[in-house]
């Protein structure tokens, strides 16, 4: 983990179809902590693509990733 975010390889076969009918190749599901406007943790959730792109952004209170 590097500042609060992870990034893991997309298992669910129904999510990763739909996600190359908008780019073929890897796509990851990404987790990224921090806050929000108010200063509460937060953690945003997203799929990104090889080249960046990203889909279905979600922001969720709390941070998802274990801090040391």
């Amino acid at each position: 983990m590097q500042n609060g975010t992870t990034k893991n390889t997309v298992k669910n076969k129904g999510a990763l179809e739909d996600l190359r009918e908008i780019e073929s190749g890897k796509w990851d599901k990404v987790y990224k902590d921090g806050h929000d406007a108010d200063g509460n943790k937060v953690s945003i959730h997203y799929f990104s693509s090889q080249s960046g792109q990203v889909f279905n952004v979600k922001v969720k209170d709390g941070w998802s990733n274990t801090r040391r």
